[in-house]
């Protein structure tokens, strides 16, 4: 925690002000009383449209500067940019002038119906929960407002009563129709249904008409406890308006009892009609991989140092995701999955075992939901940290990775953001105490991916320091002349070691950014330690030539190098968690390496061989 509390010191002294010292340059955002306005995955707080380059973000404003007090901190504003991000005008506002009911959790979505590309024709509606009386949620608050330093919003109060928890995924559809999610909730408990929400854009009166479109039944498993298990909900429909899904992580009647997996429920008609929810089962989905299944390939993973199983070996969700939904209509979830039990229980009980082997996965479907995949987009390091007053559990925020998933307006490209603490350099603890912001990218045509890129890891100001950070449901596309696609991403600053004193904003959309040279062919790199061989390097060096007998071992292997210059080499060994174990330089005289590995722990491990003149070569070895 010493490292920690430097770094809310360094904010205290330096103000709004780190570009003299940082690597990364954000752009200062607006404030909010306190860190409660960012903390959900399934909020959509920024909205971007890549024809006029605007850029939106909402959050609930701050107290201490435009007064009103504690009874107060519920008042809406924004921070646009209109230059794609490289400038904003902050805190304009507030929406919510009349303020009959507190809100929560912001959420933000735009169009356009004059066709121009100026950002001033931009409209932008909103929605927030609201609260009365607290702490149980009532309803939601909405409005539909202009883009300009002096905003003027509607304000309008649905669903009073209606027990409406926290709605999701605001986004639109078809043209002037707009769609939020929510579950019904009663003291602490969550209901049975997925409640969809509808928005109409009215002319006559320039707002969105919201009514209660749908309610989707779940057939929960109830044999833990005897109530339902959801989180979420969240949604997003094709670039085209005409495919939508929600979806929510639960335990449904039929699949694996006492974790979290994704449910899915579709719409093929622009949102008319909703389908039937379907679970899919984490540990038999296809998975890109050293085995067949995505159970398979964990459990291999999920052992201790003699290689004896750890935990139950069932897959479950780690209680955060994020969608969307690419060009052919196809859903993409971005979550983090563990061993779905703890270090005290080894039956599943809707936790995980945060201490073994995580992964990032993208859970999607190539056939419109006949079947899925997941595709692996980076090892997770560490999980979960607490932040606020020492970790007091009355007066501090836990932030797990906080998945976050993004898109290109036509779908073609799908782009992931999270965060995560390097535990090389995290004093040997496991949990997410010093994270850094990650961010990584698939191009959907033909499954090329990025190597995991590190935004922070290393700035001198921002290293340790990467809270809750959000990411539009689009990103930009050629807003600069060093990247093709800039990742609308805002980070949240306490200004001090308190999550309930006041909170500053910042975007990092210009330092989270991709080219399109950044995707590869998977089957050039290794995700788990970033090595991307190039394409002259796999045919000069006949990749395919490299093998590893036995594989999987016990420990003794032979690496057949026939097909590589005789010299010298480096041979490296890395583990799943990125990694280096073995490193050494070595003389490659007669065509093949021994070597002893029978001291490094089961598991998966990436070998790599680098030549004298450069080649490098990588293969998969499974010690058991």
């Amino acid at each position: 925690m010493k490292k920690i509390t430097k770094h809310f010191l360094a904010l205290a002294l330096l103000g709004t002000s780190t570009a003299a010292f940082a690597q990364t340059n954000p752009i200062e955002l607006g404030r909010s009383s306190n860190i409660f306005s960012v903390l959900r995955t399934e909020q959509n707080q920024i909205f971007t449209d890549d024809s006029s380059k605007l850029v939106a973000f909402i959050h609930r404003h701050d107290v201490t500067i435009y007064g009103g007090g504690n009874a107060e901190n519920g008042k809406l504003r924004y921070d646009f940019s209109a230059d794609g991000g490289l400038s904003f005008t902050n805190d304009v506002g507030p929406l919510n002038q009349t303020y009959t009911r507190p809100t929560r959790y912001p959420q933000i979505t735009g169009f356009d119906l004059s066709g121009t590309t100026d950002p001033n024709n931009i409209l932008l509606p909103w929605v927030a929960p609201t609260q009365s009386p607290a702490p149980d949620w009532d309803g939601f608050a909405s409005g539909l407002s202009d883009v300009n330093s002096n905003p003027t919003s509607t304000e309008a109060y649905n669903e009073v009563g209606a027990n409406a928890l926290l709605e999701g995924g605001l986004c639109e559809g078809l043209p002037g129709e707009f769609w939020t999610t929510s579950i019904d909730y009663y003291s602490g408990t969550s209901g049975d249904s997925i409640f969809i929400y509808k928005g109409d854009y009215n002319g006559a009166t320039t707002d969105i008409d919201w009514a209660k479109h749908s309610a989707i039944g779940l057939n929960h498993d109830l044999t833990y406890d005897g109530a339902s298990k959801m989180i979420g909900p969240n949604m997003s429909f094709s670039p085209n308006g005409m495919i939508g899904w929600t979806a929510v992580l639960g335990d449904l009647v039929g699949g694996p009892t006492h974790t979290f997996n994704p449910v899915f429920v579709k719409s093929s008609d622009g949102g008319v009609t909703w389908g039937v929810p379907t679970e899919v089962d984490l540990n038999n989905i296809p998975f890109v991989g050293d085995y067949p299944t995505l159970a398979e390939e964990l459990q291999a993973l999920w052992v201790d140092s003699s290689g004896a199983a750890v935990g139950t070996g069932v897959a479950s969700c780690a209680f955060d995701y994020d969608i969307t939904v690419d060009a052919n209509g196809n859903p993409h979830m971005f979550v983090v999955v563990a061993n779905g039990s703890t270090t005290t229980n080894t039956a599943p009980t809707y936790s995980v075992y945060s201490g073994l082997v995580k992964i990032a996965l993208d859970v999607t479907s190539d056939d419109g939901g006949a079947t899925w995949k997941a595709i692996k987009i980076a090892p997770i390091y560490a999980f979960r940290g607490n932040w606020g007053l020492d970790g007091t559990t009355s007066q501090s925020v836990d932030m797990d990775n906080f998945p976050q998933i993004s898109r290109t307006e036509s779908g073609s490209h799908i782009f992931y953001s999270w965060a995560d603490s390097d535990t090389t350099f995290n004093f040997g603890d496991s949990d997410n105490l010093m994270p850094n912001l990650r961010i990584a990218g698939l191009r959907v045509a033909d499954g090329f991916q990025t190597c995991p890129k590190w935004i922070t890891l290393g700035d001198p100001f921002w290293d340790g320091l990467a809270l809750f950070p959000t990411m539009a449901p689009e990103v930009l596309t050629n807003s600069g002349s060093t990247a093709d696609y800039n990742l609308p991403i805002v980070m949240a600053s306490m200004l001090s070691n308190n999550c309930l004193e006041p909170t500053k904003f910042w975007y990092f959309g210009n330092d989270a950014t991709f080219l399109e040279s950044d995707f590869n062919d998977i089957a050039t790199i290794v995700l788990d330690s970033c090595v991307v061989a190039s394409d002259a390097n796999l045919v000069e060096s006949k990749i395919s030539k490299f093998s590893i007998a036995p594989n999987p071992t016990n420990g003794m292997i032979n690496i057949d190098l026939s097909e590589v210059a005789y010299g010298e080499i480096d041979f490296i060994v890395i583990n799943s968690m990125g990694q280096v174990v073995r490193q050494e330089s070595l003389n490659n005289k007669t065509g093949s390496l021994n070597a002893d590995l029978s001291d490094l722990e089961n598991g998966i491990y990436v070998i790599s061989i680098i030549t004298a003149e450069g080649d490098k070569l990588t293969s998969r070895m499974v010690k058991m």
